[in-house]
């Protein structure tokens, strides 16, 4: 336990202030607490799963499990309820709405933009710090 803690709790931390700033600069108060809630909770598993548990975790590895991540923090917040409302029944979406539906357009591109805004952050991120998690578990 004491490892997991260790080789996740940096990579946790960076994740979630990365998807709660962007959430709260492009998608306003709501979304900063549920992305950063989602960042908080999914972070250390994945981490752990793709980059915490080797001995000597790869770059790629980081800049891909923080990109997965950092998107991941805004889309799993709202893609199962858009695969409920529209993915299951296509015949009883509206043929023409107009301008009532640009509210409901204008929050999924939002949602979008802020993953993949949060991606690239996150795969830097996750780049750095392997490789200072590598240079602080080389033997001296």
């Amino acid at each position: 336990m004491k490892r997991f803690l260790e080789r996740t709790w940096v990579a946790t931390l960076a994740i979630t202030i990365a998807a709660s700033g962007v959430a709260a600069v492009f998608a306003g108060p709501y979304w900063t607490l549920v992305s950063g809630t989602t960042a908080l909770l999914t972070t250390p598993i994945v981490w752990w799963a793709l980059v915490g548990r080797r001995k000597k975790p790869g770059i790629a590895g980081g800049a891909l499990a923080g990109g997965f991540l950092g998107g991941a923090a805004h889309l799993l917040t709202v893609l199962p309820g858009w695969i409920s409302k529209y993915g299951i029944h296509r015949d009883e979406l509206p043929k023409n709405v107009g301008l009532e539906g640009l509210p409901i357009a204008l929050m999924i591109v939002t949602i979008i933009y802020c993953a993949e805004i949060t991606a690239v952050i996150c795969s830097v991120a996750g780049a750095v710090i392997v490789v200072v998690e590598r240079r602080r578990l080389r033997p001296a």
